[in-house]
């Protein structure tokens, strides 16, 4: 239940950030802060790029913590919002299991698992999730449904 919630609110904040034409780039537990209160904050907007062209940090090269890349950034190519919600399922199963998605040692290996890798079913770590939110979150992780930004979206986009 917790894990939903904090979902939920993860999924609400970057709503507000896709709304305003942001995309974060890298969603993971620790740039996620929970009050006292529960109420979860998004943090480090660091390599966040703006959809209107300006790139806010990095060029031309792949940014992002390894282990929570989409697939498109891990390759270097745009980004959309999608990748934020790849991130997501990433945290989230990483919630739910205890482990990353798609792990190991060296970087190039994490970001090659990424890009080719299904990530292990919860039952492997002998983890029970309702099915309905196991599906949720391997959805987020397909590498099939990457969104791309339209064309209008691209106008002035450097390539990252």
């Amino acid at each position: 239940d917790e894990t939903i919630d904090l979902g939920k609110q993860i999924c609400n904040a970057l709503q507000h950030a896709h709304d305003n034409g942001v995309i974060h780039r890298d969603i993971k537990l620790s740039n996620l802060m929970v009050t006292k209160q529960g109420i979860l904050k998004l943090t480090d907007f660091g390599i966040a790029k703006d959809l209107d062209g300006t790139l806010l940090t990095g060029a031309n090269c792949a940014i992002g913590t390894a282990a929570y890349m989409s697939p498109e950034q891990c390759a270097g190519n745009i980004v959309g919002y999608n990748t934020d919600l790849f991130s997501v399922g990433a945290v989230l199963y990483e919630m739910l299991t205890g482990h990353k998605p798609f792990d190991a040692a060296e970087t190039n290996t994490v970001m090659q698992r990424v890009m080719s890798d299904k990530p292990k079913p919860f039952h492997a770590y002998s983890v029970k999730v309702p099915l309905s939110l196991e599906k949720i979150i391997l959805k987020a992780l397909d590498k099939k449904k990457i969104n791309y930004p339209t064309p209008i979206q691209m106008q002035g986009l450097p390539v990252v």
